[in-house]
């Protein structure tokens, strides 16, 4: 496997496991819910691209 394929497969399933935390949050909402999605979404586009 290459390295650029194995940081795809890395990035999908840490992505996958961000939209599973997130829709688990939106199930159990929280005051400080808002500011968690956004510091998801700057984790989110972290430094892989």
């Amino acid at each position: 496997m290459s390295p650029a394929r194995f940081f795809e497969v890395v990035r999908s399933a840490v992505n996958d496991g961000f939209e599973e935390a997130i829709a688990q949050h939106e199930r159990r909402p929280t005051p400080s819910k808002l500011a968690e999605l956004r510091a998801t979404e700057v984790l989110r586009q972290g430094p892989l691209h």
